[in-house]
């Protein structure tokens, strides 16, 4: 990297290194080099989607939120991001920042079946019965044939 003049190449390199790297399965090596593209030019979109679709595909969902706030506003993120750091939440008993994050997954992807069916789940576990009942309409709206459909009918049976 040392002898290649151009500096402006540095995390074009670096993300290539890295994308070697996790297709080697070394993501945690991919990851540690994408942070050095990011110390070359902290603010390429690139890079920081990159990182942030690897840490959160290797578990990291906290530390990738770091990354996915230094994005530029408008910038499209995976929603399965945020599904994923939901999920957990939810599975921690953190309800508030499930939903937070589910209500930022549907604002950004409104048409994404899925959302509305954890956010139910998360509604329904504070005990708001009527927006549980229309996130599950929603989902079976979006998508009747949703590997939750099934379960969204037998809720909404039990809301009547």
């Amino acid at each position: 990297m040392a002898k290649l003049e151009d500096k402006s190449l540095h995390p074009a390199v670096y993300r290539a290194i890295a994308d070697s790297y996790y297709k080697e399965g070394k993501t945690n090596e991919a990851i540690d080099t994408l942070k050095k593209s990011l110390a070359v030019a902290p603010d390429d979109p690139v890079t920081l989607q990159l990182i942030v679709n690897l840490l959160a595909s290797a578990g990291k969902e906290e530390e990738a939120k770091t990354y996915m706030a230094k994005l530029p506003q408008g910038t499209k993120i995976d929603p399965a991001i945020g599904l994923n750091v939901g999920i957990k939440a939810f599975n921690e008993g953190k309800m508030d920042a499930a939903m937070k994050e589910f209500n930022e997954v549907i604002a950004s992807n409104p048409s994404l079946a899925d959302a509305y069916y954890y956010r139910a789940m998360v509604y329904l576990n504070k005990g708001q019965n009527a927006p549980a009942k229309a996130d599950l309409n929603k989902l079976l709206e979006l998508d009747p044939g949703s590997k939750f459909a099934k379960d969204a009918k037998e809720f909404l049976k039990e809301l009547k």
